[in-house]
């Protein structure tokens, strides 16, 4: 997994900190085992970078001035809504349209 790079720079009397991540090899792994048979009922769903997973728990917490709140199995289902989102499905490590591999399990 890649670095997060940090940028940091005063606009206008505030502090800006911009983070990246150069998440290729997370969507070329992911690519990978898409193309794999889904075996059993447990698979990969997706793997997510770690500059994704900040931006989430920011857009989660909301309010700057709140305290923040645990990265608890809510916040997850949070992420896990937040990843259907056809923007980020070059992470998803499953293929749900593929119901003729071997093992599909279509719950969950």
């Amino acid at each position: 997994m890649k670095e997060i790079n940090t940028h940091l720079a005063l606009e206008g009397g505030d502090l800006i900190v911009r983070t990246s991540q150069d998440a290729q090899d997370i969507a070329d792994r992911a690519k990978m085992l898409r193309e794999q048979p889904n075996r059993g009922d447990f698979h990969h769903r997706w793997s997510a970078p770690n500059n994704l997973i900040n931006q989430f728990y920011q857009e989660y917490c909301g309010d700057q001035n709140a305290p923040a709140k645990p990265m608890d199995q809510e916040f997850w289902q949070y992420v896990h809504r937040r990843m259907r989102d056809p923007e980020f499905r070059v992470f998803w490590c499953h293929d749900p349209q593929s119901q003729f591999r071997v093992g599909y399990n279509a719950g969950k």
